[in-house]
């Protein structure tokens, strides 16, 4: 019995390796080359959806509520289709076969406009839980406004976008080709977003239908956004941080930090500005209480942000005719899709990530502040402190100017005032 259990643990000692190592080396390989295959294929799609040296241009006016957008929208749909059989459309009271169709009022062209928001998803092993990855579709180029049929011919002025969101929905669909291949625990939404450059109007139209189931399944909003141009990825998860930083940061890409001088703009939103990490759709999610994180690329010691000019005497590329494939570099493009290709698959595959981000930042203080039931009372209370100190000082002044009145027997105060005109008289 002793010589065949020897024998028996020598055929597993055997076997095990031959068996095991090889999985395990594959398993590795697929977590290695996922973000090079990632960047390959973003860099297919990019090119392709910016009609790159193809004309006419069909997906590149982009712009919120024409055919150009139109169009843009139904070839992300076209290749989302193509995926594999676990990317669904999503169907719900708003949005049929993953097409949310919403209408708005258009601050370009002071017009009540149409757009749609394209949903799809990734299914997990269960459905009780989701992450959320999201980029807005549309361009803006004023010239693009003067045109009628929003396709480019050779020799008219275009953007490509590529930086407004060309790069952004490449990105996302290389993302959803890959990473739809592997089971997760949850689901993966994909949220891309019409009427971006038109007051965020997809992003609001999208969390206003949001209802308490759908929110109490949303473990994180994931804002992908202007990561063509810029030495490093960066990630935001508030102007206050957030209770998950130690998950973020292992995703390998740079924290952004707000409150360098320059650094904003005023906006009218609930803080009163913007930066190069709360902007976009990032505005809204901040607003919701739900945990949320903006990705984007930059180069944070030369102070400019995503195409935007962020510093006085940057240059500002997006919305521009430089906005194009031909101005970036292809290097920075390879370099910016596998840092942010690794740091999203690292984030989705983090162990335990639905037990962390089951604990929300709602009680943040950027949303405790924008509460506006708890800054009416803190105003209120503020108030009244104020009232009782200006109260106290009065009471304290009075008394002791009758004091010193009877302590010096002074039965009354005259004032008198000195006429200058009677002076000169």
């Amino acid at each position: 019995m002793r010589k065949f259990l020897k024998i028996l643990c020598l055929i597993v000692a055997i076997i095990l390796p031959v068996v095991v190592v090889p999985v395990f080396a594959n398993t590795t390989a697929k977590a290695i080359n996922m973000p090079e295959a990632i960047a390959a294929r973003a860099k297919s799609y990019l090119s392709e959806f910016a009609c790159h040296g193809i004309y006419p241009k069909q997906t590149v006016a982009r712009i919120a509520g024409t055919y150009g957008e139109v169009y843009a929208g139904y070839y992300i749909k076209g290749k989302l289709e193509l995926l594999a059989s676990n990317v669904e459309a999503v169907n719900n009271s708003t949005t049929t076969d993953g097409k949310q169709n919403f209408v708005y009022d258009s601050a370009i062209t002071k017009k009540r406009e149409s757009s749609s928001n394209i949903i799809y998803q990734i299914k997990g092993s269960s459905s009780a839980q989701k992450i959320v990855l999201t980029c807005n579709y549309d361009n803006y180029f004023e010239p693009y406004l003067k045109q009628d049929d929003f396709i480019i011919s050779s020799g008219e002025p275009y953007s490509e976008g590529v930086n407004a969101s060309a790069a952004s929905v490449a990105f996302m669909l290389a993302v959803a080709e890959n990473i739809a291949k592997n089971t997760f625990d949850y689901d993966i939404e994909l949220v891309f977003f019409g009427a971006g450059y038109d007051g965020n109007a997809g992003a609001n139209y999208y969390l206003q239908t949001m209802g308490k189931q759908e929110r109490e399944r949303t473990l994180l909003l994931v804002d992908i956004s202007r990561i063509a141009f810029g030495k490093d990825v960066y990630y935001y998860s508030g102007e206050f941080g957030s209770i998950h930083e130690n998950l973020y940061a292992k995703c390998g890409l740079t924290k952004f930090v707000p409150g360098i001088a320059g650094a904003s703009v005023d906006a009218y939103n609930s803080l009163g500005y913007e930066n190069a990490g709360y902007s976009g759709a990032t505005v809204l999610f901040a607003e919701t209480g739900l945990n949320f994180l903006h990705l984007f690329a930059g180069s944070y010691d030369e102070g400019a942000f995503g195409g935007i000019c962020e510093y006085y005497g940057k240059q500002n590329v997006l919305n521009t005719d430089k906005d194009n494939m031909d101005y970036v570099s292809d290097a920075e493009l390879d370099a910016n899709f596998k840092k942010l290709a690794s740091g999203v698959v690292d984030l989705l595959s983090q162990p335990n990530i639905t037990q962390e981000l089951e604990k929300t930042d709602s009680m943040s203080m950027f949303n405790f502040f924008t509460n506006a039931g708890i800054v009416s009372w803190i105003t209120l209370i503020v108030l009244l402190v104020l009232l009782l100190i200006s109260v106290l000082i009065h009471y304290g002044i009075t008394k002791r100017t009758y004091d010193y009145a009877k302590n010096n027997d002074i039965g009354a105060i005259m004032i008198t005032m000195d006429d200058d005109k009677e002076d000169e008289e």
